[in-house]
Order: structure tokens, then sequence, then C-alpha cells
């Protein structure tokens, strides 16, 4: 790891790292986490990374999970993150999208509620019948409004008990108006 950080071996290249982390996800545990660990030493971004999400199950990957989650939380949320993280299945026993927006939402509020709000608004305004049109291969990548309502929802809930007042921001609040305004009744309950 020194010489990965001192610029003297390079095991990672941003064009390869994906498929060499993927590829990991059947290794066994401490396979895994030493790769994660060689990966964390090099200067790539994470936006080179973030679609594993989709190859990622609670049950099967939690060393890909947990590294993931430990890098996402020392970033600034971008927009392709914010939508690789509300993309994942809504599960009640997988707490990795809560987690990662609850962090957000303590330390990044300002950013996550844009993000959110965009896609909210991008997701509320394509039509049903189009998205569900699309080949198999972009479907890993689609988000439904059902789903960003879904891990809001959970959101909501774990933030609770806290004086978290990120629901009351000005952006989360005319995302919700703009969906509640346009949809029909099932959505607007929700």
């Amino acid at each position: 790891m020194c010489h990965v950080m001192m610029g003297n071996l390079v095991m990672f290249r941003k064009d390869s790292v994906l498929n060499i982390l993927i590829q990991s996800l059947d290794w066994e545990t401490f396979e895994q986490y030493s790769t994660w660990q060689l990966f964390l030493a090099h200067s790539i971004a994470m936006e080179t990374i973030i679609p594993i999400l989709h190859h990622l199950k609670y049950k099967e990957h939690p060393e890909a999970l947990s590294c993931l989650l430990l890098q996402l939380r020392r970033e600034k949320p971008s927009e392709d993150m914010v939508k690789m993280v509300l993309s994942r299945p809504c599960n009640h026993d997988d707490q990795f999208t809560t987690s990662i927006l609850r962090h957000w939402a303590a330390k990044q509020d300002d950013a996550l509620g844009e993000h959110i709000k965009t896609q909210l608004i991008k997701n509320n305004n394509q039509p049903r019948k189009r998205q569900s049109l699309r080949s198999s291969s972009s479907k890993l990548a689609q988000l439904t409004l059902e789903q960003i309502l879904e891990h809001l929802d959970n959101l909501r809930l774990s933030l609770t008990h806290t004086k978290n007042s990120f629901f009351s921001q000005t952006p989360i609040l005319q995302a919700l108006q703009h969906v509640q305004a346009s949809c029909d009744e099932a959505h607007k309950m929700r």
C-alpha cells in the first residue's frame, strides 16, 4: 500500500478496476478486503467504480458493501452516486442505502437535497410505458419513482428521532410537491 500511495506501484487502472472488483466478488473474504484496501490506496475516483452497486447483494457481498460504504461516507455525493445508491432494490434487511443517505443528510444535506430533487423530478416525468420497454442491460441502472420514494421513506424513518431537518429543505419540499401534483392517488399517499 505504501508503494501504491507513493506512486511506485500501480495495481489498478481506471479503465480496468471496475472489472477486477466485480471479479473479486467471488473470492474469499480476506482476499476481497485486501483487494479493496489496495484499491483504496489508489487515487481513483469513486465515480469510476460506483456501477458496482448493481452487482452487490447485501447477503452475498458484505465485504464489498462495507468497504464501499466507508469510502462513500468520505465523498461529497454527486448526481451519479445518488442515482446509483437510490437504484439499489429496497429491502428491509439491506441498510446500505439508508445508511449512506442518512450520513449524507447529516454532513452534505444541501448537495444531497439537490440531487434527490433532480432524481425525483426526472423519474416523475418519465413515461411509465417507456421504462418497461428498456433493454435488460439498462434495467440494471433503472431508477423508478417508487424506489426513490421507498428509500426516502426509510431515510425519514431513520431520522425520526433526530433533530435532522433534511426533509424541510426547500429542494426536497419542491420535489415532493412536484411529484404530488403530477402523480396518481397511490403515489400521492406515499
